[in-house]
């Protein structure tokens, strides 16, 4: 279990920025479990209780959900880019329970679905087709 501590007296911007790294690093740890990761559980993995977690989240003008959502777009777009790994696992992988969900979360995430940011994907690594 990786927890956090904060050094002592009150934390700058690089403090901020462990914590936040920290926290990303639990969701993602928890979502490996393929499940939505529920705030009990992510504050359980840093090492605080919920009221402190969700306190340290609001001083620096966070949620977790926003940090969830922050989260699950950055490992399926890595997850997308794998080649031959199906949309339905990408979305198991990063807490969705229906490949619906995930679509519509990817949509309001990045503005199109998957299925099209994967196929940008595939136009951004083809080389530049050369004429006669």
């Amino acid at each position: 279990m990786n927890s956090w501590s904060p050094p002592p007296g009150r934390g700058g911007a690089a403090t901020r920025r462990t914590l936040i790294d920290t926290i990303r690093r639990a969701i993602v740890r928890l979502l490996g479990s393929g499940h939505h990761p529920g705030v009990r559980e992510a504050a359980l993995a840093t090492g605080m209780s919920v009221r402190t977690f969700q306190r340290q989240l609001a001083e620096m003008g966070l949620t977790y959900s926003e940090l969830v959502d922050e989260v699950r777009f950055a490992e399926a777009r890595r997850r997308l880019a794998e080649p031959g790994k199906r949309i339905k696992r990408v979305a198991a992988e990063v807490g969705f329970s229906e490949p619906a969900s995930f679509t519509r979360a990817f949509r309001r995430w990045a503005g199109l679905s998957p299925r099209e940011y994967r196929q940008t994907l595939g136009r951004r690594r083809s080389p530049a087709s050369t004429g006669p």
